[in-house]
């Protein structure tokens, strides 16, 4: 099955995903502030079951029957919920933001690699890795400042990195085997696999499991695992089904410019001249590269020419 071409619902969809991920970097900061990073996972996963539970059983959505899905559903609960969200998790106790912001930024390019080795409809265009290249580039433009600062970060720098590869294989996987499954028991199953993992390991770690105390800690919760854990999965397997992995990845280049972008809007910070040309590139590298290429011209059919009649030489029979 070819991918859709990106309509308003994708984009929209896309928009929201953007805006709900751009921002998660900000609470599980904000979380670690009390929490264990196994624990503060653990509650995140626990509400994230908890809503798409509900919603599943209100809008009586169906589990897969076919072993495919199934593949799908645990591929993407290991790969794009459970390894991945442990390792920034993990990593955001000593490696800064802005680093796991360019690390996490390098997805595309894994799941442009990966689709083309396992997925038959996923094609690399010179349009693509130029767009791509302008679009990272544009992360990088925001953050180069910050970039000079950080220090410290130690083997934990690559822990972003790692996850970045299991964001984009576990997509990949999504694509292939999860064709029948619906996003909403796609977010689901993933979630309650993820959590069969992280349950486990919170409570086997001594110290890790407490009940958060502070209320911040709860907001942060609450925001990760509504929307990141609930809403946004939903979506973003959505656009994996519809328009494909690489495309629905496109959206971990938006990351940094939301973070930045939230910052001048809602606390005030100044609005330096990098946002804007870092975000015009961002924004410029993914248009060009989900627009459909331009169509050749249609050539107009060659006209037949008109048959000529034939010269009578002899009179006609009856006269």
């Amino acid at each position: 099955m070819r991918p859709e071409p990106m309509g308003w619902k994708h984009w929209g969809a896309f928009l929201v995903v953007s805006l709900i991920a751009g921002t998660a970097f900000m609470f599980i900061k904000l979380g670690l502030r009390e929490l264990h990073p196994f624990n503060l996972l653990f509650w995140r996963l626990l509400l994230g079951v908890s809503v798409l539970g509900a919603l599943a059983a209100v809008l009586r959505v169906r589990w897969p029957r076919r072993l495919e899905g199934w593949v799908a559903i645990i591929s993407v609960g290991l790969g794009n919920v459970a390894l991945p969200q442990l390792l920034i998790f993990w990593s955001q106790q000593t490696v800064d933001t802005t680093i796991t912001a360019v690390l996490v930024a390098t997805t595309p390019f894994h799941t442009l690699f990966t689709a083309r080795l396992l997925l038959r409809d996923e094609t690399i265009t010179p349009r693509k890795l130029l767009a791509m290249l302008l679009a990272f580039s544009g992360v990088v433009m925001l953050l180069w400042q910050a970039l000079g600062t950080v220090t410290g970060a130690g083997w934990a720098v690559l822990l972003p990195l790692v996850s970045a590869f299991c964001f984009a294989t576990s997509s990949v996987a999504a694509r292939r085997f999860g064709g029948g499954v619906h996003p909403l028991m796609m977010a689901l199953g993933a979630t309650i696999t993820a959590l069969l993992v992280v349950g486990p390991l919170v409570f086997l770690t001594p110290g890790a499991f407490t009940v958060p105390q502070q209320p911040l800690s709860w907001l942060a919760i609450s925001v990760l695992g509504v929307l990141g854990g609930g809403v946004s999965y939903v979506l973003f397997f959505f656009l994996i089904g519809s328009v494909g992995p690489t495309r629905a990845q496109m959206n971990a280049f938006v990351f940094p410019l939301v973070t930045m972008a939230t910052g001048v809007v809602v606390l005030g910070e100044k609005l330096e001249p990098q946002l804007l040309l870092g975000g015009a590139m961002i924004l410029g590298g993914i248009w060009v590269f989900i627009r459909p290429p331009a169509a050749r011209a249609a050539q107009p059919a060659p006209v037949a020419a008109m048959p000529q009649p034939v010269p009578q030489t002899g009179a006609p029979s009856g006269e």
